[in-house]
């Protein structure tokens, strides 16, 4: 099943009114698909889906919750807050999807550009940022905690196009 696209539905959720049954549902998802667990805890994703700054982009096949990759537009930028996707379908591109998914929302959004932090024992995450266009730009030292490790800060410039 690696190197083939599943097919679903990406929905945008921003301020929705079931936010505390998605967020228990982000949870489950987060816990399952973190090496560590979820770093956060299902009251954070429910607070998150409340904020005004976050959206999430879920994707869903048959109304079965997939994947998630949530943010924060702040003014001109945006930051990945979380991605997660479920074990049984890693590698059918559903993070690939979001992201993509994501970059297209921010552009719409003018945005100038998106940063995100990901643990430095995560090649598969930062392979598939590079490849949807994101590069290295730092480094947070013990950013990461249970287990501690550093956090490689990378970024994705957004040209305008015109």
């Amino acid at each position: 099943m690696r190197d083939k696209q599943l097919v679903g539905e990406i929905k945008c959720i921003h301020l929705p009114k079931e936010a505390e049954a998605l967020g228990q549902d982000f949870f489950q998802l987060a816990d399952q698909s973190y090496l560590t667990g979820s770093p956060w805890k299902p009251a954070l994703f429910i607070e998150e889906l409340q904020n005004q700054k976050a959206y999430y982009f879920a994707f869903y096949q048959k109304e079965v919750l997939l994947g998630f990759a949530g943010c924060h537009k702040v003014i001109d930028e945006v930051e990945v807050l979380s991605v997660a996707v479920a074990p049984e379908v890693k590698g059918v591109k559903i993070g690939e999807q979001l992201m993509l998914a994501l970059i297209y929302e921010a552009r719409n959004w003018q945005c100038t550009q998106i940063l995100l932090e990901v643990r430095a024992s995560n090649e598969p995450a930062q392979k598939l940022y590079q490849k949807v266009g994101f590069t290295q730009i730092g480094l947070r030292k013990k950013y990461y905690h249970a287990p501690q490790e550093d956090g490689i800060i990378m970024s994705l410039q957004l040209i305008d196009e015109k």
